[in-house]
């Protein structure tokens, strides 16, 4: 069950949660999906794993901390469920930004604009979902990571732009990578430096793509650059 964790359901809710009422019989995955939407709202506020108790959550979620254990056997394991739901929204909301565009590269620009808007707007969330150490093994390869599915959207999009011959021959996996850790760089610093006098996201955005990609700027772009 995926648990989207809105603007509505950051507001801090104080040191203590209401108390919760007892499931009916057969509600256990509603029990799973709060204790997970209740971590996601500590971590917003935290802004970091080690911070987190299972006490904690069990607190948050209105129920006694021996529940958490029907579903998670530790806090590792309620960690990756947490990471697995807010990827899972990030990649519907690249999703659904892309596909207001109307071609390739406008689907490209909108999922760069709507990454750098999902880590302002849930910067605790974002911040853990990047520092949380996960493991790869044999066993488990980057394909089954939190994420994988993201960045394969991504080069996915950047995919079609070369499909459509808007942008030239070029390694897709390379300058997905370099967009990603320039997305991710946008996103950090215009958070933890508020008061440098930032261009425009969108600017900086159409900038990027133009320097890996050889994406012209839109029109609406010049026009507000001109102005600077």
């Amino acid at each position: 069950m995926k648990v989207a964790i809105r603007e509505k359901d950051m507001q801090h809710q104080g040191s203590s949660a209401p108390v919760r009422r007892r499931n009916k019989r057969g509600e256990g995955d509603q029990l799973r999906a709060d204790l997970i939407a209740s971590a996601s709202r500590l971590l917003e506020t935290m802004g970091s794993e080690e911070a987190l108790s299972l006490r904690a959550v069990a607190r948050q979620a209105g129920v006694a901390p021996p529940s958490v254990y029907l579903h998670f056997s530790d806090k590792h394991e309620l960690m990756g469920a947490v990471l697995r739901e807010r990827f899972v929204e990030l990649g519907e909301l690249l999703d659904e930004a892309g596909a207001a565009a109307t071609d390739p590269i406008g689907d490209l620009r909108a999922r760069c604009i709507a990454y750098c808007t999902f880590a302002e707007q849930q910067h605790g969330n974002y911040g853990v979902m990047f520092s949380a150490v996960v493991t790869v093994t044999p066993e488990r390869g980057f394909g089954e990571l939190p994420g994988a599915e993201v960045f394969s959207g991504l080069v996915g999009s950047v995919e079609r732009c070369v499909e459509a011959g808007l942008i030239g021959k070029i390694d897709v996996f390379l300058v997905s990578s370099l967009i990603w850790c320039n997305l991710h760089g946008i996103a950090a610093l215009r958070h933890s430096k508020p008061v440098f006098p930032w261009p425009p996201l969108k600017v900086m955005i159409e900038r990027m793509l133009q320097a890996h990609c050889g994406i012209a700027a839109s029109p609406a772009t010049r026009a507000r650059t001109r102005l600077r």
